[in-house]
This record gives C-alpha cells, sequence and structure tokens, in this order.
C-alpha cells in the first residue's frame, strides 16, 4: 500500500469520460491514473515496466498511450505521464493534508501547556491545606523534642502507694513465706497482720513485695529469738522484741526505697 491510502473516485464522471474508450483503452487509462495518485506525482514513461503493469503487449500498450495523449487523457511532458485532473486532485489533497497535520502538531504542542496549567489549578487550592499539615506537624515535632527532657531514656522510679484494701498474698508471696518454713496457718496470720498494719499506719511503698519479704524475714526472726528466750512475765518486753522492733522499723524504711 503507497502513502496516498484513497483519491476522490467520481464514478460518473469516469463513466462518462471514457464512454468512447475500448475496453483495453479503458484499463490503460485507469492503470496510469491509479499510478499517477500512487505516485503523488506525474510518473516516468517506461513503456516495458508499464506495459507489464496494464497487462498488456508493449507493441499494444505504445499504441493505447498515444490515443489517450491524443485525446488529452494523459498528457505528456518530455518523458513524464500525467493527467490534468489528477494533478489538481493531488495538489488539493497535499494542502488538507498539511493543514491536517499542523493542526494536530499545534493540539499536540498545546496539550503539555494545558496539562501543566491544570496541574496547577488543581495544586492551588491544595498547597494551603499542605503548609498547614506541615507546619503542624514540624509544631507537633519541635513540641515532642522541647518536652522531652535531657537524660529521658534513665529509669523513673515507680511512686510510693498504699496498700490495696482486700490484699491477699500472690503465690509468689506464699511461696517466699514458705521457703523461709512458715506453715499455711502461719502465713495466713503474717498476712493479715502485715494488711492491718499497714492499712492502721496508712502506709506508702513502691514496692509492696519486698515489704511483704522484709515482714516475713522479720516474722521468722522474732519467732525464732521468742522460742530461745523461754517464758516470761506478762506485759514485759525482751530486749529481743525491742531488738526486732527496730530492725523492722529499719526493713520498713528499706522498703519504702
Amino acid at each position: 500500500m503507497g502513502e496516498q491510502p484513497f483519491i476522490k473516485f467520481y464514478p460518473s464522471d469516469f463513466l462518462g469520460g471514457t464512454s468512447g474508450l475500448s475496453p483495453a483503452e479503458r484499463g490503460v487509462y485507469i492503470t496510469l491514473l491509479c499510478l499517477i495518485y500512487e505516485a503523488n506525482s506525474p510518473i516516468k514513461r517506461d513503456d516495458s515496466r508499464l506495459a507489464r503493469c496494464c497487462g498488456a503487449p508493449k507493441a499494444a500498450f505504445i499504441r493505447i498511450l498515444d490515443g489517450l495523449v491524443a485525446q488529452g487523457k494523459i498528457t505528456q511532458e518530455g518523458d513524464a505521464l500525467s493527467n490534468k485532473r489528477a494533478e489538481k486532485a493531488i495538489v488539493d489533497r497535499t494542502n488538507r493534508t498539511q493543514n491536517a497535520t499542523h493542526a494536530a502538531k499545534q493540539r499536540w504542542d498545546a496539550q503539555p501547556e494545558k496539562t501543566q496549567r491544570n496541574q496547577r489549578q488543581n495544586d492551588a487550592p491544595a498547597m494551603p491545606e499542605q503548609c498547614v499539615d506541615d507546619a503542624s506537624q514540624n509544631q507537633s515535632q519541635n513540641q515532642s523534642i522541647k518536652t522531652e527532657p535531657i537524660g529521658s531514656a534513665k529509669k523513673r522510679r515507680k511512686p510510693e502507694i498504699e496498700l490495696p484494701y482486700g490484699w491477699l498474698p500472690s503465690e509468689r508471696n506464699i511461696q517466699d513465706a514458705a521457703d523461709r518454713g512458715l506453715s499455711q496457718e502461719e502465713i495466713e496470720h503474717d498476712a493479715e497482720a502485715f494488711r492491718n498494719h499497714h492499712h492502721s499506719k496508712q502506709s506508702k511503698y513502691r514496692d509492696w513485695d519486698a515489704a511483704w519479704r522484709t515482714w516475713i524475714a522479720n516474722s521468722v526472726k522474732w519467732k525464732r529469738q521468742r522460742a530461745s528466750s523461754g517464758p516470761r512475765v506478762a506485759g514485759s518486753t525482751t530486749a529481743a522484741e525491742i531488738a526486732d522492733r527496730g530492725a523492722r522499723w529499719a526493713a520498713s524504711r528499706a522498703a519504702r526505697g
């Protein structure tokens, strides 16, 4: 297929203009017109090649071609063959093609600018919002930096709290007491004494498990001292008990951190 895909063809004009031609002359004529339109210009007279294109013997082709030239159907200037109506149609077609190409190029050239203009219009409303979002994010980051104290990675001390009401020793608390040789009955007794004592004093410790271990240790120590001191007069206070109370007070201070 040539670069020129079609031509304007008017059947009534062709039939009227070729009514006096023989079938052979009409076949050569339409074939030469097609070659001229395909070349988009006059074609060179090469009798051997053109005769093969028309499917006619060379001698018969030469005779028919000369007759077409004589009738003005085909024009010849030097060795160039053409047709007046074909030349006009080729010029018209070339102009339309050039105009269409130019218009298409203008549209394509304008497309990037239009796209950029639309993009700027779409971006314009978003810019203030983006600026506000960026400013808020920067402010939050700055506040985080300002409020984070130097050396914040250092472990903070636990606050002192009172013993919760209804406190009962955990499995770990019970095991700590059992490891010191206390029976279940003694653990329950010490747990009640521990709870009543600290509720009445409204004691506050950072680590109540440590306070319990200290209480149990002192309780075991006091029981051993009482067993070794033998019977005593009711209401009297032994030196061991006084020392034990001092030890409990020191242990309580230690549990407070």
